[in-house]
């Protein structure tokens, strides 16, 4: 890729700050969204008890690798079949075991309960953290009222790594940048982020093999076990930072990406018409948002599921994995319910033929 040479270092920065910062203070620039909880629960972490990370017990168990490492304690709390967080159980819990820092998560583009959380943490002294990482950035209310917001650009444009944390307290800024400067881990060069981006996809290929093995365990109430990840190469590669640099100064980019996430949905819609008790997830912003859809029932779920693969689209359960301990709970049927009838449907990074369908030309294709 090559770059304009009239692109300066402080124009690419505040490119970035426009489309994200959304009244922030500091923009961190991380190799993966991930890292963010890390970060935020070592600068929050005080020397009189354990830290208290409160985390919907509907999330990936993948994405807290890095802040297992942290030795915090993680509270799972309870969502509704709405996924919004059950905020009566909530209250009890933190008569209890009040929370430091709880997350609320913007499933598949929809905004969550953002006035309640805020209500929520102001009464138990708590800080708010936003994941929108199912989205490219911020839309209506969402990414506005958090002391911490997290969104992750690489699932939008093609690059090889980079997650993004917006901290709303200039405090808590440096508490950060104290801590990323005491990491001596740099980010991968050029090369490095390249075998980075390949072994990522061959593993997100192995993840979609394996996935239907995975919710067979997860339903049988053997939940897959985590494996650990290290915190390692915090920071955004210098690669994936300039190309995300340029990507948003070229408003015309994230304008093509709308454009072709609509006309994929469009196409995800077609193929779904005629299968029933499938609904598609209410979003904000659709067109720059992940689409996710709520099924009925496990066999409403699999028709869908079917039905998408043969017309060439990659769909899934979301997530891959839940989090052991919210399957291990008295009460998991929630999560794993959710898991079991929720769908995520990417679009393929590069147009490719699609399978035919009943009552339709082999020539069709799925959406590039």
């Amino acid at each position: 890729m090559i770059f304009e040479k009239s692109q300066t270092s402080q124009a690419r920065k505040s490119a970035i700050r426009r489309l994200w910062l959304n009244g922030g203070t500091k923009i961190f620039k991380l190799s993966r969204a991930r890292h963010a909880f890390t970060l935020i629960a070592m600068s929050c972490q005080n020397k009189d008890r354990r830290l208290r990370f409160w985390c919907p017990a509907y999330f990936c168990n993948r994405a807290l690798g890095p802040l297992r490492q942290t030795g915090i304690e993680i509270v799972f709390y309870p969502v509704g079949r709405d996924m919004i967080p059950d905020w009566l159980a909530c209250e009890r819990l933190a008569a209890e075991s009040p929370p430091d820092l709880f997350m609320l998560v913007h499933y598949f583009g929809s905004c969550n309960a953002i006035d309640q959380a805020r209500s929520f943490c102001d009464w138990t002294g708590a800080k708010l953290i936003e994941d929108a990482a199912h989205l490219l950035g911020p839309a209506g209310e969402i990414g506005s009222l958090a002391d911490f917001v997290c969104y992750s650009p690489r699932k939008f444009f093609r690059i090889p790594d980079g997650g993004l944390l917006i901290v709303r307290d200039s405090r808590g800024a440096r508490r950060i940048q104290r801590i990323i400067d005491e990491i001596p881990e740099t980010a991968p060069g050029a090369v490095q982020s390249r075998v980075v981006r390949l072994k990522r996809g061959l593993k997100r290929l192995l993840r979609l093999e394996a996935g239907q093995s995975e919710a067979l365990s997860s339903m049988r109430g053997h939940p897959a076990r985590p494996s650990p990840e290290p915190f390692q190469h915090v920071l955004m590669s210098s690669v994936a930072e300039q190309a995300l640099e340029h990507a948003v100064r070229r408003r015309r980019r994230i304008a093509l990406i709308a454009d072709k996430h609509s006309q994929f949905e469009t196409s995800v819609r077609e193929i779904l018409k005629n299968v029933n008790r499938v609904e598609e997830i209410e979003k904000v912003d659709g067109a720059t948002s992940w689409m996710g859809l709520r099924c009925k029932d496990e066999t409403a779920a699999q028709s869908a599921l079917n039905r998408l693969r043969e017309g060439g689209m990659r769909a899934l359960n979301w997530p891959g994995q839940l989090p052991p301990e919210a399957c291990s709970q008295e009460t998991p049927n929630r999560a794993l319910h959710l898991r079991s009838t929720t769908i995520l449907v990417l679009r393929p990074s590069r147009p490719r033929r699609a399978r035919s369908l009943p009552g339709q030309p082999r020539h069709a294709q799925a959406p590039g």
